[in-house]
């Protein structure tokens, strides 16, 4: 991060501009993005909430802002007519821990929330647990007791496992890299750490990144509190995926859910979901075949927006309080012009190797 950003964030918390953030920014609705929330205080993964940190945040959130269901917010869009200070809760994946940890404080809360599904990482207990790939990356490579990692042979360069620390980075620097090579040289490569790591698997390491059953997240529904949507069947990078895959990534998640579940499924949210992860393709089916969906890019919602490239707020295990409290009063996000279809990548942007 440059000096000048680094000088403006200080500024802002020193100053507590975020508090006349916070005003300017009520008639521009709030939607927040979590993973998965943990109980273990030793885990550092950024899409991994502690449980303490998360139940601070809820009660922050109930105190101040006017938590609405989806349905309830793009209506408010599609009229213009958007009450003060709104905000929406959204999960996306599907990991166990939001059943486990993250539903019994919603309820207690009487917050809704909105979940965006992975079809096809959900599992019943009869069922082998298939990981995302992002966490099977992680779990082999802590696994891994060697000090290096070699992927020269890839084009993707090597990587220090020495320390935990090291460790950390290189599953940051890989996953960065994977995310951004075409979906089907990526799972050469993760084929490649399995056989070499596969047999090393640490016992345990497995279950931050869990999924729920099917029975779950019907749970969830039944509760009145959780919205469930579509979030594809694998987690590709859609703008790295081949356009005859993606009517079975998009729409087969809309169907898995909607024939599990017997509901009907109106909502979608992006894999990794930048802009550059969105091509003009899937902006085009999930545009066809959903009522609205939202990106990961960064910023609160306007009624400008357009409904299928909507922002939110992602907050992972590094966000503080006092940087949360930054964050949503969207000092960091003032002025920023609506997402278009324009910006879209126009499709695999890499060749394979």
């Amino acid at each position: 991060m440059s000096v000048y950003k680094n000088t403006i964030k200080s500024s802002i918390r020193y100053l507590q501009l975020w508090r006349i953030a916070k005003a300017v920014n009520k008639k521009s609705p709030l939607a927040l993005m979590y993973h998965g929330v943990t109980n273990n205080p030793d885990v550092t993964d950024w899409t991994q909430l502690s449980l303490p940190e998360f139940e601070r945040q809820m009660n922050y959130i109930k105190e101040f802002y006017n938590i609405v269901k989806p349905e309830e917010l793009f209506e408010m869009l599609k009229t213009g007519s958007i009450i003060q200070n709104t905000a929406i809760l959204t999960f996306d994946d599907g990991y166990q821990s939001v059943f486990e940890h993250a539903f019994p404080i919603l309820r207690k809360l009487n917050i809704p929330a909105a979940i965006y599904i992975t079809s096809r990482f959900i599992r019943d207990k009869a069922e082998k647990i298939s990981f995302l790939w992002p966490d099977r990356v992680k779990i082999l490579i802590k696994s891994s007791g060697e000090k290096n990692l070699n992927l020269e042979s890839f084009g993707l360069g090597q990587y220090s496992l020495i320390s935990p620390e090291e460790k950390r980075d290189s599953i940051r620097q890989l996953n960065y890299r994977l995310k951004l090579i075409p979906d089907s040289f990526r799972k050469r490569v993760i084929d490649h750490l399995e056989s070499h790591y596969g047999s090393e698997f640490k016992a345990g390491l497995e279950n931050l990144y869990n999924p729920m059953s099917w029975n779950q997240v019907l749970e969830l529904h039944n509760s009145g509190l959780f919205h469930i949507g579509a979030h594809t069947r694998n987690h590709p990078i859609l703008s790295q995926t081949p356009v005859d895959e993606l009517r079975d990534e998009i729409l087969g998640s809309k169907n898995d859910l909607e024939t599990k579940l017997n509901i009907k499924i109106a909502g979608f949210a992006y894999p990794n979901g930048r802009l550059q992860d969105i091509s003009k393709e899937s902006y085009r089916l999930v545009s066809e075949n959903f009522d609205y969906a939202f990106t990961t890019e960064s910023g609160r919602v306007t009624y400008k927006d357009n409904r299928y490239l909507l922002r939110r707020i992602g907050i992972g295990s590094a966000v503080r309080f006092n940087d949360f409290r930054i964050l949503v009063s969207g000092a960091y996000y003032l002025n920023k012009k609506p997402l278009e279809m324009e910006m879209l990548a126009t499709g695999s942007q890499y060749n394979e190797r």
